[in-house]
């Protein structure tokens, strides 16, 4: 196999097309302009997400046939060994390795006997590799020069690798992220389609440290106390994440003594905000997740009723303990007070509130509550 010479120029550009997420075609072009008469591949193998699966290719002499099948979502079976080779150790195979028992339609095509190969990343249950193969005639001229060949480009390849990898990752997980979810009033989770948590509020944090509802468990997976729960949570967020057009989803629950919550699912996104996604790690549908406890109380301050209507002092204690549930004749008990000057009270609250009845007040005062901070 003739090697021609690679210039600086050449990783510099490979770097540059990691950056922007284009570093597929990089290594094409690279490797395709230092050698011939090879077939130079970019294998992405993803255990999680058909999407993942490609094989593209440069250079070579290759059939109808044999691109059909470089064009198959499913991965080829020859190419299942891969998982056990270490991330920039380059590995070399040929077609007495990969015939042995096996059928035809599970071996590389005879253009593709031969190869060396070296993983470039990998990530969970997503891999990325470069091959350069040739048939078997060639085998003897070309194992040694496309051995060469890689093993001098393979720390800029690994380090290219990686740096697409962490342009392209997903900023869901980034602090930036959750100092947003601190603007939600109430336990928010961000969560993948098999429920393990990806960023969370700090009032998630300590809902999770009450295993009364939802917890976060072994491989940081939201899991729910009951069974039941657990059951229908896990089948929910799998079809918000999945290719459902589903968006959001809803259940509530309650145990045995403890007051019921509500749960409100919603799929985020598909793929990284702003940002192009490595092709054997697509975007994913992340799911934000808030839990309402329907036993804790809304809270609202004096200080906050007073800024936004302009409340006194004893009309702000009227209405913090009309959204607690209290009536007018349990307050007039408990602050030993008449009901007529209650009555007076609520009429001025109504006028500043501007609200004609008791219900519009208190479902107003609600949804000023669950909109403060805590």
């Amino acid at each position: 196999m003739e090697l021609l010479p690679l210039l600086p120029g050449h990783v510099g550009d490979l770097y540059d097309r990691a950056l922007d997420g284009d570093l597929i075609a990089g290594i094409l072009d690279l490797l395709a302009e230092a050698t011939t008469k090879a077939t130079v591949l970019v294998i992405g193998q993803n255990d999680d997400a058909p999407a993942g699966n490609f094989i593209q290719h440069r250079g070579g002499d290759l059939s109808p046939g044999t691109l059909e099948r470089l064009r198959r979502r499913p991965p080829e079976p020859w190419l299942e060994g891969r998982w056990q080779q270490p991330v920039g150790r380059i590995y070399q195979d040929e077609a007495s390795d990969l015939t042995r028992n096996r059928p035809p339609d599970a071996t590389p095509p005879p253009e593709l006997d031969c190869g060396t190969g070296v993983v470039l990343n990998r990530s969970g249950k997503a891999q990325i590799l470069v091959e350069i193969r040739y048939p078997r005639r060639s085998d003897a001229a070309m194992r040694n020069s496309s051995r060469r060949l890689l093993s001098a480009q393979v720390p800029h390849l690994v380090r290219a690798a990686r740096i697409e990898d962490l342009a392209t990752q997903d900023p869901i997980s980034d602090p930036f992220m959750a100092g947003l979810l601190e603007l939600v009033p109430f336990p928010a989770f961000v969560v993948d389609a098999d429920r393990r948590v990806v960023n969370l509020n700090t009032r998630a944090g300590g809902l999770s440290l009450r295993p009364d509802g939802l917890f976060v468990g072994p491989g940081d997976r939201l899991t729910a106390c009951s069974p039941a729960t657990d059951a229908e949570l896990a089948s929910l967020v799998r079809r918000l994440g999945g290719a459902s057009r589903q968006r959001t989803g809803f259940l509530s629950f309650s145990g045995e003594g403890l007051p019921r919550k509500f749960v409100t699912l919603t799929r985020l996104q598909n793929a990284p905000l702003g940002r192009k996604a490595a092709p054997y790690r697509p975007g994913r549908a992340w799911i934000g997740i808030t839990v309402h406890d329907a036993g804790e109380p809304l809270l609202l301050t004096h200080d906050i009723l007073w800024r936004t209507f302009g409340l006194s002092a004893r009309e702000s204690e009227l209405a913090m303990s009309l959204i607690t549930g209290e009536t007018i004749p349990d307050q007039a008990q408990r602050r030993k007070m008449s009901k007529q000057t209650l009555r007076n009270q609520m009429v001025s609250v109504l006028r500043k509130t501007e609200t004609a009845r008791q219900s519009q007040l208190v479902a107003l005062l609600t949804r000023l509550a669950i909109s403060v901070p805590a």
